[in-house]
């Protein structure tokens, strides 16, 4: 594959964009019996390594209390932020 910086950025976006295969989303149990639809870390991943291997990704604790914690997370790919 070619490098992010030789790619169309529309052209990266629409792949970051790209709906994952059933067989990659998960489900949980969430707050008030709700089921909520997840995909892996590992799967963004290695979805944005495939797709633009320059991204960047800063996160940013902003508090924590109660064995929570509240992050922030900055990230830069295919040319967006």
């Amino acid at each position: 594959m070619a490098a992010a910086s030789k790619d169309n950025p529309a052209d990266l976006v629409a792949r970051l964009r790209e709906p994952f295969p059933l067989d990659l989303i998960y489900a949980r149990q969430g707050p008030g019996g709700k089921t909520l639809d997840y995909v892996s870390i590992e799967t963004v991943l290695a979805r944005l390594l495939d797709v633009d291997p320059l991204y960047s990704i800063v996160g940013k604790v902003e508090s924590t209390s109660d064995n929570t914690a509240v992050v922030s997370v900055q990230l830069e790919a295919a040319g967006k932020t």
